[in-house]
């Protein structure tokens, strides 16, 4: 099984939410991220490597590139987790061959992620949070 987690840079919080599926996801997922409008290779923002850090989640965003989503990279996807509903139009809108496997990472809460960057240190620890209980609930239902 294939997962996408996307945000619109690939810089915050989809690199967070990689991370933090990579870290829990069962052996038969594989997990990436992009972005809907990223900058191909830019580096996480510090904010999301400072934030996984304080919490103890391992990760590997010191070698992490941005990118965008594509359909050749969304197609090989089984499943494309956003973080806001204006993400999961762009993919209806742009790549409408995924709009079926797209859904938010809060679907089950009915809760979006909103950006953290250019905010406090308590708005990462928010985002993440909610990332966390995101993806807790998906990889239960994987």
């Amino acid at each position: 099984m294939k997962i996408i987690v996307v945000c619109t840079a690939n810089q915050c919080r989809s690199p967070m939410a990689e991370a933090v599926m990579k870290a829990e996801a069962p052996p038969h997922a594989l997990v990436e991220s992009a972005g809907t409008q990223a900058s191909n290779g830019m580096p996480a923002a510090a904010g999301a490597v400072d934030t996984l850090t304080r919490r103890g989640i391992r990760h590997d965003l010191d070698r992490h590139a941005s990118r965008s989503l594509t359909p050749v990279l969304g197609r090989t996807a089984d499943l494309i987790l956003v973080m806001e509903q204006h993400h999961r139009r762009w993919v209806g809108e742009n790549i409408p061959a995924l709009y079926g496997r797209t859904y938010l990472l809060g679907h089950w809460s009915e809760t979006e992620i909103h950006d953290p960057i250019g905010l406090g240190e308590g708005e990462f620890d928010l985002a993440l949070e909610r990332i966390m209980e995101g993806a807790a609930e998906w990889l239960r239902r994987l």
